[in-house]
């Protein structure tokens, strides 16, 4: 049985006890991808960007969640550079892209348990779509912000 939103925070897991470690040691997040590692320093409030992973991860528990690897990254990050596109559009494109594969790299419809867990239906709909954006947007965000001030 589903828990109510936010007992994650009340249940005292390890995670909110990580979040509340000691101040003096260095806190950092890390984005990572096949290709590259992204570190970040403190986020504002790690907590309630945590938040909706540890919700998507309990709903995971009963019920495969349109949350795909490939998709879910190239959605959020076309919506926020689209190029030429309107940002919801260039980000379906990619995220279609990212699902079928092509010639050159095997999409996340090629994995075998994606395969499975959608078999019946398109994946990419209005559930993936929020969750692309709810989960992958605000660490694109945190990571839009390092690079810019990298440059």
């Amino acid at each position: 049985m589903p828990s109510a939103p936010g007992s994650w925070r009340r249940s005292g897991c390890a995670t909110c006890c990580w979040l509340r470690r000691d101040p003096g040691i260095a806190r950092t997040s890390r984005l990572l991808s096949p290709q590259r590692e992204w570190r970040l320093g403190p986020l504002d409030d790690p907590q309630a960007l945590l938040e909706p992973w540890l919700e998507a991860y309990q709903r995971a528990l009963c019920e495969p969640l349109p949350l795909l690897a490939k998709c879910s990254h190239g959605f959020a990050h076309k919506w926020r550079k689209p190029g030429r596109k309107e940002p919801i559009e260039a980000a379906r494109a990619e995220a279609r892209l990212m699902w079928q594969g092509n010639d050159f790299m095997a999409g996340d419809s090629q994995d075998p348990w994606n395969a499975l867990a959608f078999r019946d239906r398109d994946p990419l709909d209005e559930r993936f779509e929020a969750l692309a954006e709810q989960l992958y947007g605000p660490a694109l965000d945190a990571l839009q912000g390092a690079e810019e001030d990298a440059a």
